[in-house]
Formats: C-alpha cells, structure tokens, sequence
C-alpha cells in the first residue's frame, strides 16, 4: 500500500497521511486548546457513520452533550478511555484496539510520547485503521495544559 506524505502547517498541525480507506493526522499538542477543541469537531462533522463512537482517549477537555447538539452532533455516541497507569506496551495496544476493532467512527488520541503511538499509526503496515484518527503529539508534561470541558 502507497502512503503519501503531505506537509500540513494548519493551525499546528505536523504532518497528515493519506491513504486508502483511512485518514491519520498528527497534530500538536501544545497547540491551544481551543484549536485542538475546532480539530476535533471539524472531524466529528466529517464522520459519515454516527452509529459507532466517537472515541477521545486521554483527553484534556471533554465534549458536553448540551454543546455538541447546539452545533448539530448531539446524535453522536462519545466514549472516554483514559490510560493512566498503563505501561507503554498496554497503551499501544489499546490504542491499536480501538482503530482497529470497527467500533470508532473516529479516535482521538492525545498522547505525551512518540512510544505510545502504535506503529500501524505512523507506518505502512498491513493492518491499517478502520476509522478517521486524529493525534495529538506532546513532547512536554501534560500538566502545562489546561483540563476543561467544552
């Protein structure tokens, strides 16, 4: 299978794959919240099955229902999987669970090591994500950013 790498410079984003049957794009993570908070529902708006979840994993703010339906996605389903005390090898796992297992729609990932990410998300491989996926990559401590919900 043939990726195509693309330069991206929209609103922090780093870089964005393009391939068949699945998106992945990687974004900042010190980007404001604001902008992560746009990313993410300018990618909910893009999902075409409303059906399966929309999966946030480790996420520094949190949709409410009241907001999402002022904005028309108040028929979305969100789940919130959060991977505290997990050692790395657990977390890529999980994260590979929930690209892989057709249950997401869209997976949101906000991550604080490179590591964690597993590496159907960043190479060729032959499995490949069965959903939209958004990453965000974070180099610093995770306590810099502010906890909100929207």
């Amino acid at each position: 299978m043939t990726t195509q790498l693309a330069q991206s410079h929209y609103h922090g984003a780093l870089t964005q794959k393009i391939a068949p049957k699945r998106t992945v794009r990687f974004f900042d993570y010190c980007s404001p919240i604001v902008s992560q908070c746009h990313f993410l529902i300018d990618a909910i708006r893009q999902v075409k099955n409303a059906r399966l979840w929309v999966t946030l994993i480790d996420p520094p703010f949190l949709p409410k229902k009241g907001y999402l339906t002022m904005l028309g996605l108040g028929h979305f389903s969100i789940r919130v999987v959060r991977l505290k005390g997990m050692s790395t090898v657990e977390k890529q796992h999980c994260l590979e669970q929930c690209v892989l297992n057709g249950k997401s729609s869209l997976v949101a990932i906000w991550s604080t090591s490179k590591t964690e990410i597993p590496a159907i998300l960043n190479d060729d491989g032959l499995e490949t994500p069965l959903c939209q996926t958004l990453v965000f990559e974070n180099q610093t401590s995770r306590h810099e950013q502010l906890e909100m919900e929207f």
